[in-house]
């Protein structure tokens, strides 16, 4: 007698607690080992206890190679770029292409 073979899918149903409308949907990992969100933090502290005081004593420039140095911010220069949208408490704007996420997660 032929094999039969059985072919199981599994269908993502909605989460228990979520709303009935709309299915949760597990977020895409970020692709670089680098975290954003201690990123931020550090460049956070790292402005106002290091870079701050350094303009303010007049230091306009970082040695070479300096690990302090904004310029090698791997995140840097996307995440001032980055606005959260006005009254909506969630909604992010992309400065480079105009468009709006939901979350700041996907506009990561």
């Amino acid at each position: 007698a032929p094999a039969l073979s059985l072919l199981v899918l599994q269908v993502p149903g909605p989460v228990v607690g979520a709303p009935r409308d709309r299915e949760v949907l597990p977020r895409t990992e970020l692709s670089h080992p680098c975290s954003r969100s201690i990123s931020r933090h550090v460049r956070k502290n790292l402005e106002k206890e290091i870079l701050r005081p350094a303009q303010k004593a007049g230091l306009d420039g970082w040695p070479r190679g300096c690990p302090l140095d904004p310029s090698r911010d791997l995140w840097g220069k996307h995440e001032k770029q980055k606005q959260r949208k006005r009254g909506s408490g969630t909604l992010w704007t992309c400065g480079l292409c105009g468009k709006v996420f939901k979350n700041e997660h996907y506009l990561d």
